[in-house]
């Protein structure tokens, strides 16, 4: 026989309250619960804000072609491309914060000639080539043929 508390509660069910409190004592110590409280009490405007907001709205068509692209990737793939993200995302970060864009000047064959001996620019065309290359492969098996 199930023994049940004054409230109705079997052991499972006092077993599980003891357990959401736990969660409420550690989103409150966190500073979540107090956010998730004002999402619950202002999720109206919030979501009025939300749908209001063309740039949202097109960040959010771009994140889903992206969610839509990742779902025909296998799981290594996708970590392959988390990986590489991240790295190429904190070059490229890296880069144009290094960059003085008001200091760029226009070059010309010379430049072009002089590049085959700098090493970064060596590693920089690489990955330019390796993605060329990868990209058109993707792109050539989706055509009909």
């Amino acid at each position: 026989m199930v023994k049940v508390n004054k409230m109705g509660m079997d052991e499972e069910g006092i077993k599980a309250l003891e357990t959401l409190v736990k969660v409420a004592v550690k989103l409150k110590d966190s500073g979540m619960l107090d956010m998730l409280y004002f999402l619950a009490e202002k999720s109206g405007d919030i979501l009025t804000i939300i749908s209001n907001d063309v740039g949202l709205a097109r960040a959010g068509a771009l994140g889903h072609a992206g969610i839509s692209a990742l779902e025909k990737l296998e799981p290594e793939e996708v970590l392959n491309v988390k990986i590489n993200l991240e790295e190429l995302t904190s070059c490229a970060f890296k880069s144009l914060a290094e960059m003085k864009i008001d200091e760029l000047k226009p070059a010309g064959l010379g430049a072009l000639l002089k590049a085959p001996s700098d090493k970064d620019l060596q590693y920089g065309l690489a990955m330019i080539l390796a993605l060329g290359k990868a990209m058109g492969k993707c792109l050539r098996n989706k055509q009909p043929s």
